[in-house]
Order: C-alpha cells, then structure tokens, then sequence
C-alpha cells in the first residue's frame, strides 16, 4: 500500500510540475508580447499597437526569432492559446489600447489559470481558468 501511495504521489507531482512549467511558460509569452507590442508601436506610430498576433516580428537570436515566428503564426505555445484582443484607437485611429489573454488549451492537461495583460504590462490571472474573470484583476502576477 505505501508504494503504491509512493508512485501516485510522485505521477502527480510530474504533473503538477508539467501545469506549473506551462503555466509559467504563459506569463513569460504574454511579457514577450507586452516587449514585442511596444516595439512594434514605436516603429509604427500612425498605428499604434498591432490587433494581430502575425504582425508582430522580433529582432532576436535566430533561435528566438524562429520560436517567435512559430508561435505568432499558430498563437499557441506549452499548452495554451492566446488571443489579442478589444483593440482601442484613439481619434486619429492610433491603438492605444488592447488585451492579450491566455487560456489552457486543455483545461487540467495543460493548464489551470488563465492569464491576461494589456498593454500596462501587468499580468493578471483567474484561477478557474475563465479568460472573463481574468480581466476583473483580483490576483495579480508578481
């Protein structure tokens, strides 16, 4: 009985281990977006911020750039699927304002939490993994 409570504790912690790392992996993709949505309106500043996950192009390492490129094609990376979205433009039609969401592409499998951020680089998350109650910014990511 105790190794058969051995072997469940430890399939579940690699488990637990594979959300936590996908997880994280998600808040590091929507800085990079934050990072990559400021360069983007600096270069294009009768546009502002992109509405379009493709648009957006890094200057980075070849191997970077090559993840990068992969993942603003597809807008899915360690199990999650982001979205940008509620695109703001000002009177001129310069965006100044827009959401990036992340959500578990398999709720449980791949994560739990939802994650969002604007274009303030804040990253927030919702617990049950509802991209809506994301956006009522009660847990903040440090």
């Amino acid at each position: 009985m105790l190794i058969i409570f051995f072997l469940f504790s430890r399939v579940d912690s690699g488990r637990n281990l594979h959300l936590a790392a996908n997880e994280a992996s998600a808040v590091v993709t929507l800085r990079t977006l934050t990072e990559l949505q400021q360069q983007f309106a600096t270069a294009h500043l009768a546009v502002g911020f992109s509405c379009d996950l493709g648009a957006l192009k890094a200057e980075n390492s070849v191997t970077e750039r090559k993840f990068l490129e992969g993942f603003l094609a597809s807008g899915e990376s360690s199990g999650y699927s982001f979205l940008l979205s509620d695109c703001e433009s000002d009177a001129k039609g310069v965006v100044k304002h827009y959401r990036t969401t992340a959500i578990p592409r398999a709720f449980g499998k791949t994560g739990i939490r939802a994650f969002c951020t604007d274009q303030s680089g804040v990253v927030w998350f919702d617990e049950s993994g509802s991209p809506s109650k994301c956006w009522l910014r009660e847990h903040q990511v440090n």
